[in-house]
């Protein structure tokens, strides 16, 4: 193996203001190629009819890996399902409803040992819409996520 010069800077004390470059020969490898280069036969003769011959005793470049091809009988991987955000769980409990003398119904929601009294179309704590009684599920709209949601208040009255 013959030495070759590489180049490599080093920083150097601060006696000098400019940094030196140090020589330094380290072996280099020579890889024996797989396959006589292009023009060459098994014995490393130029065959007849070939392009130039190669004189020096260097190898090619590498070799590239072989390439793998995919198998086409395979299923593409589905995308996973995407992830549907859920609201939180209704904080306010059913105390009761009552039906006024206008025909519009009052529900009456506790959290927190307080009392809340709300009506169809009204937005509560401004997260959560009243949307509508329907076979006795009041049902509201989280807002920030825009999902439904129904809490049982019984049968209708």
């Amino acid at each position: 193996e013959a030495p070759v010069p590489v180049v490599v800077q080093a920083p150097v004390p601060v006696i000098m203001e400019a940094p030196v470059l140090v020589v330094v020969e380290a072996p280099v490898p020579v890889v024996a190629p797989t396959s006589p280069p292009a023009g060459l036969g098994p014995d490393g003769k130029a065959r007849s009819g070939a392009g130039p011959t190669v004189a020096s005793g260097r190898a090619g470049p590498p070799q590239p890996a072989p390439v793998q091809k995919a198998k086409l009988d395979q299923a593409p991987v589905p995308p996973p399902p995407p992830v549907v955000a859920q609201p939180p769980p209704f904080p306010y409990k059913y105390a009761g409803r009552q039906q006024q003398s206008s025909g519009r119904t009052v529900y009456f929601l506790t959290k927190s040992n307080k009392l809340y009294t709300v009506e169809v179309g009204q937005v509560l704590d401004k997260l959560y819409s009243i949307d509508g009684e329907e076979d006795g599920q009041l049902t509201v709209t989280y807002l920030p996520l825009d999902r439904k949601q129904t809490i049982s208040v019984g049968s209708p009255s």
